[in-house]
């Protein structure tokens, strides 16, 4: 996995999304657990690195996210798509996709396009990029307006 590294660092430091074993049910061996994930964040990042999931809810928004400039997509068989967001407000700054299609799992929209992708898959990632367009046309704007200002 390319992005093993990244998503483990925001595990270890922000998220605390540690997939230990179940007490009664055997999908994962027992010593997957919390001191197992404790000794996995120190090895590869260092001493004294844990998340503080507490500060990062309160600074996400708890389950009631208000930030601008999200995108949430989620595919149809993506088992994590019930963690996230499936359908966000109007006028929220915010757009939630769920990718229902057939193969259609976690970052499905991430993977390299090919031709044989779904008419479903295609059109998520269609309106991704048109909202990364929208973002960054909007902060050029922005900026671009705050390098006059400063100029005049």
């Amino acid at each position: 996995m390319k992005n093993a590294r990244q998503w483990t660092y925001q595990t270890c430091t922000e998220l605390g999304y540690f997939q230990t074993a179940h007490q009664h049910i055997g999908m994962r061996a027992s010593v997957v657990d919390i001191e197992y994930f404790k000794d996995l964040c120190e090895q590869v990042f260092g001493k004294d690195i844990w998340p503080n999931v507490n500060h990062t809810n309160l600074l996400m928004g708890e389950t009631h996210l208000a930030r601008p400039n999200i995108f949430f997509t989620n595919g149809g068989e993506d088992p994590w798509k019930w963690a996230g967001e499936t359908s966000v407000a109007k006028h929220s700054g915010m757009e939630a996709q769920v990718v229902d299609c057939e193969n259609c799992a976690h970052c499905v929209e991430l993977y390299t396009p090919k031709d044989s992708d779904s008419n479903k898959l295609k059109h998520a990632r269609r309106r991704i990029s048109e909202w990364l367009d929208r973002i960054l046309h909007h902060r050029g704007s922005q900026v671009e307006q705050a390098i006059k200002q400063a100029t005049q």
